[in-house]
């Protein structure tokens, strides 16, 4: 017996997960784990892995190194491959929620 094969959006899918990273509760810590941990197996899966940053690095008073209060509030960089997709993505959201939900 032969599957189906689905396609899958990579590009909107990273802009989804990037979205939930940085927007949603602070309680939902367990959430934004599982979800980067999914976001990240895709993207090693599809070759377009490129990395993260935090998004709250707090620097610390004389020079010593960043310090990150909670290390799942992150955002993956955008591979070359998923630009038109992820950018499709955000203008389709910021069409239906507007620019202040959406918006970095």
């Amino acid at each position: 017996m032969s599957q189906s094969r689905k396609t899958f959006n990579v590009g909107d899918f990273l802009w989804k997960v990037n979205f939930r990273l940085e927007h949603s509760k602070p309680e939902q810590l367990f959430e934004r784990q599982e979800a980067a941990s999914l976001l990240e197996s895709v993207l090693h899966a599809t070759g377009n892995y490129k990395g993260f940053t935090f998004l709250n690095m707090v620097h610390n008073p004389g020079g010593m190194s960043p310090t990150i209060p909670d290390d799942s509030r992150r955002f993956y960089f955008i591979h070359r491959n998923l630009v038109a997709d992820y950018n499709a993505a955000e203008k389709r959201y910021k069409e239906v929620w507007g620019d202040e939900k959406t918006s970095r």
